[in-house]
C-alpha cells in the first residue's frame, strides 16, 4: 500500500493531505455560525468574495502543513490565501481577509495556474484572488511551489 502512495509522487501527496485535512475542517463554519451570538456581539461574516477563493477551502486563511517525501525526509509547507497586493515576476505579497501579508518569491520551478491551467507570474495582477503554497525562504518570506490564481470579480 505504501508503495502505491509513494508511486504518486510528493505534490501529488501533499495534496491528498491538505485535502484530507480540510475534509476535518468542514465542521467548522457550521460550529461558529451555531455559536456566534444573535444579538448584541460580533456576528461572523461569510462574504461572496471568500467564498470564491481559489480552492474553495471556505475560510481558511493560512496553515502550515508538514509532508512525508519519497525519500522519507520531510518538507514543512506553508499556504496562504487571499488578495494580490503585490505581483511582479519575482514574487507576489497576498493579504488574508484579516489584513495579514505574506510574501512568496516566484522561481524556476514555481507551478502557476489560472482555473486549472498552466499561466504565467505575469499574468497575476493586483485584486486577483490567490491561494498560493509554498516553503520556509532563508529571509522573511516563502519560496513558492505553486499558485493558484482567479481573476479579480468585475465591479
Amino acid at each position: 500500500m505504501f508503495a502505491r502512495i509513494r508511486s504518486f509522487g510528493a505534490r501529488r501527496v501533499a495534496v491528498v493531505v491538505l485535502a484530507t485535512g480540510l475534509v476535518g475542517v468542514a465542521a467548522v463554519p457550521t460550529i461558529l455560525a451555531a455559536a456566534a451570538p444573535t444579538s448584541g456581539g460580533p456576528a461572523i461574516e461569510t462574504s461572496l468574495e471568500q467564498a470564491a477563493q481559489p480552492g474553495r477551502m471556505g475560510r481558511l486563511l493560512r496553515g502550515d502543513v508538514t509532508i512525508l517525501k519519497r525519500d522519507g525526509s520531510t518538507m514543512a509547507v506553508h499556504f496562504e490565501r487571499g488578495k494580490v497586493t503585490a505581483a511582479s515576476a519575482s514574487s507576489v505579497t497576498v493579504q488574508g481577509a484579516d489584513g495579514v501579508s505574506t510574501t512568496f518569491a516566484i522561481g524556476a520551478d514555481t507551478r502557476i495556474r489560472s482555473q486549472r491551467a498552466k499561466a504565467t507570474a505575469d499574468a497575476i495582477k493586483i485584486g486577483d484572488l490567490v491561494g498560493a503554497f509554498g516553503t520556509k525562504s532563508a529571509g522573511s518570506g516563502y519560496d513558492a511551489l505553486l499558485i493558484r490564481f482567479r481573476a479579480a470579480p468585475a465591479k
